[in-house]
């Protein structure tokens, strides 16, 4: 699935740590060979830690040609993926791939 301006994704950043942290982001502009443009949703002063300087304490950041993961249902850094979903199938709630279903 492509994904258009106005999709909520996911956007992955790595913290200094190692562990790779995701949030939302909604698709601002989209570039046939060079991914999309993204406004990613911050935790506030929480994700401080995962910007730059200049970025730190705003809800939103700019994230600028970025590519889809390689596999839907893992984080990558630097990429965007599908949020999983869950849908009920006989009683059964099941996780998807938005992206990947």
């Amino acid at each position: 699935m492509k994904p258009t301006i106005g999709r909520i994704v996911l956007f992955a950043f790595i913290a200094g740590n190692g562990e790779i942290i995701e949030r939302p982001a909604i698709v601002v502009r989209t570039w046939e060979k060079y991914g999309v443009q993204l406004q990613v949703f911050t935790d506030g002063s929480n994700d401080n830690h995962l910007l730059a300087p200049a970025e730190r304490d705003q809800p939103a950041v700019w994230r600028t040609s970025v590519i889809p993961a390689d596999d839907h249902d893992k984080a990558q850094v630097g990429r965007w993926r599908w949020p999983p979903t869950e849908k009920l199938v006989s009683g059964t709630v099941e996780s998807t791939t938005e992206g990947g279903a």
